[in-house]
């Protein structure tokens, strides 16, 4: 089962950096680092301690400058 998820996770990032700029789609990334320790809290209990909190206040910040700074609009 992971194979195949592995699988189509990479097809998946295939398809999308065929249409959006690497630099556009690269940050992104980083939400994994959220969503990975967030859902081991919600399925499995694991503790999360604050400096989580804040770690994942940063990146969302960090993701989001670096969607602003990639729109034409800035």
């Amino acid at each position: 089962m992971a194979l195949i998820l592995y699988a189509a996770a990479t097809l998946l990032w295939i398809w999308i950096l065929s249409r959006v700029n690497l630099s556009l789609a690269y940050p992104w990334v980083a939400v994994g680092m959220v969503i990975v320790p967030l859902l081991g809290w919600l399925v499995f209990g694991e503790r999360v301690g604050s400096i989580f909190w804040l770690g994942v206040a940063f990146i969302v910040i960090g993701v989001g400058l670096t969607q602003y700074a990639a729109s034409p609009a800035a």
